[in-house]
């Protein structure tokens, strides 16, 4: 396997590394060497960490759903604005070159004609804010419209917020520091966890991954959910997760893989074993 094997020691919120790695350069000569322990029932997942230099991005989410004359849709579901967001990207997308792009922002259990869209749609993206509001907002006839179009092949897409609800689990929030000496202690500000929509079960994603800090809170959530990986995404920044499970990095930052073997979770938190695999623009690997 394809790996950047670091040592990783969280003490004092300190991430340290040891180690020979093999150089970028290696990593994407040798592509995905082993079969992948992850795989996807639907279209590619776009992980995207935040920030706001996104055109790479952007072109290549459109890119994944056919080109830009192919139908998307934008949910603004994470934004406290949600019209004023989607709009925002219906026309950043259409300076970009889409041509058929629209929002949606659902209110009860989809119409006949918005399930239509969704079941016709090439790509769904989903902007960022607090993942909260996404889950709040999905009924079920929602949860299985969209489900319904990603597992025809439709590619799924998200920034911050909107990047964090596909796995079993997602992180609501909490702060890391807080996370590495609490764990889940809501007094302290540690981790929030929830259920996920599911689309990637055995991942756990978090974003604007370096930028804040946040090894201790990944972590921590991918030791309270066995056999996961976490994925951390840093700004302007994509994971493209393929259905057979490799994954490739695109924009200007990293991508962390993080790997915890099974052992109890405590706080402050000590962890045994944590391996952590750092990619950037142009590698691949396999999950």
């Amino acid at each position: 396997m394809l790996r950047r094997n670091l040592l990783v020691v969280l003490a004092s919120f300190a991430l340290v590394g040891c180690g020979v790695s093999p150089s970028a350069a290696a990593v994407r000569q040798a592509g995905v060497a082993h079969a992948a322990s992850v795989t996807l029932a639907g279209g590619p997942l776009m992980f995207i960490g935040g920030g706001k230099d996104q055109d790479e991005i952007m072109k290549a989410f459109m890119e994944l759903a056919g080109g830009n004359d192919q139908p998307v849709l934008i949910f603004p579901l994470a934004s406290d604005d949600p019209a004023k967001s989607g709009k925002a990207y219906v026309d950043y997308l259409g300076q970009l070159g889409a041509t058929h792009v629209k929002f949606l922002v659902p209110h009860g259990e989809p119409t006949a004609a918005e399930a239509a869209e969704v079941a016709s749609s090439h790509g769904m993206f989903w902007s960022g804010g607090d993942q909260a509001r996404i889950f709040a907002a999905l009924t079920p006839g929602w949860r299985a419209a969209i489900a319904g179009a990603w597992h025809h092949g439709a590619v799924v897409a998200g920034t911050s917020a909107g990047a964090m609800v596909w796995g079993k689990t997602a992180i609501l929030g909490g702060d890391p520091m807080a996370t590495a000496w609490s764990g889940e202690d809501p007094a302290k500000d540690g981790v929030q966890l929830g259920a996920g929509l599911g689309f990637a079960p055995d991942l756990v994603v978090d974003t604007h991954f370096s930028q804040r800090g946040r090894v201790p809170r990944l972590t921590y959530a991918v030791a309270k959910q066995p056999g996961s990986i976490g994925l951390g995404v840093d700004p302007e920044t994509t994971a493209i997760v393929k259905p057979d499970g490799s994954v490739t990095v695109r924009g200007h930052g990293t991508v962390s893989l993080i790997h915890v073997p099974a052992q109890a979770v405590k706080a402050p938190m000590s962890l045994r074993g944590v391996r952590l695999d750092m990619l950037s623009a142009g590698d691949t690997t396999a999950l």
